[in-house]
């Protein structure tokens, strides 16, 4: 007993369109950790041209490592806990990553060029300093 049509067994089928899931559980992760890695990326380039401010340059660099770490953590959770629910681990999850990565190698390039900037400046005006008294000290001495 067969209700259906037989002509209708022949039709072809419509393909199904495939259903946006929305967002999953770990995406707010995972685009926090994006955003901090790009902060990253930035603070570390800024930080290279502190070269006026060599304390501020080395405050800036260890900020943006904290935030490369942070944010690399934060989107390798989000996509985990994305695949945890079977959802995909989504673009911001390898965003994060990769920026997290990037901000993590270009702040401790940055911490390693501003420090030694820093102690070559401290070293210059220190050894400056030596150097004028000394200097006073043989002028002083030196008798027309």
């Amino acid at each position: 007993m067969n209700n259906q049509d037989p002509n209708m067994m022949n039709q072809p089928q419509m393909p199904m369109q495939p259903v946006n899931p929305g967002p999953g559980p770990g995406d707010g992760q995972a685009k926090t950790g994006m955003i901090l890695g790009i902060i990253s990326i930035v603070l570390s380039v800024v930080s290279d041209f502190m070269a006026f401010a060599p304390i501020v340059g080395v405050i800036m660099s260890v900020v943006a490592l904290v935030a490369g770490i942070v944010g690399l953590v934060m989107a390798v959770k989000g996509g985990n806990a994305n695949a945890k629910a079977g959802y995909p681990k989504g673009g911001a999850a390898t965003a994060g990553i990769v920026c997290g990565i990037i901000g993590i190698v270009f702040s401790g390039i940055s911490v390693a060029c501003t420090g030694c900037w820093a102690c070559a400046v401290c070293t210059v005006q220190n050894a400056g300093g030596k150097v004028a008294n000394e200097l006073s000290k043989a002028l002083a001495s030196y008798k027309l």
